[in-house]
């Protein structure tokens, strides 16, 4: 398991099959959508950070991120490839 914070993640929505009947069809996609938050007692925006008092701090915390959206952003593509990969070998079985 990658050491990130784990507050962002993505949803896969694809085209799928009833009783081997074609729904509608669209090329799948993805969506990066916050994992996690908490509202921050001044205000009700989500907040991604507990309080950060010094420059270090804010930089740490903005690179954790960072690296989180990279995580996410990998496991996201690699999961588009394989929808998009086996929607091309479903089609040419039809």
């Amino acid at each position: 398991m990658s050491n990130t914070l784990n507050k962002f993640d993505y949803v896969m929505v694809k085209m799928d099959r009833k009783d081997n009947e074609e729904l509608l069809p669209f090329v799948p996609f993805v969506e990066i959508t916050l994992k996690q938050w908490g509202t921050s007692s001044y205000h009700e925006a989500p907040s991604l950070s507990g309080q950060l008092i010094t420059h270090k701090e804010i930089d740490d915390h903005v690179q954790a991120l960072k690296e989180d959206l990279d995580a996410v952003g990998k496991r996201a593509k690699d999961a588009l490839t394989k929808s998009q990969e086996g929607a091309r070998s479903y089609k040419s079985l039809t």
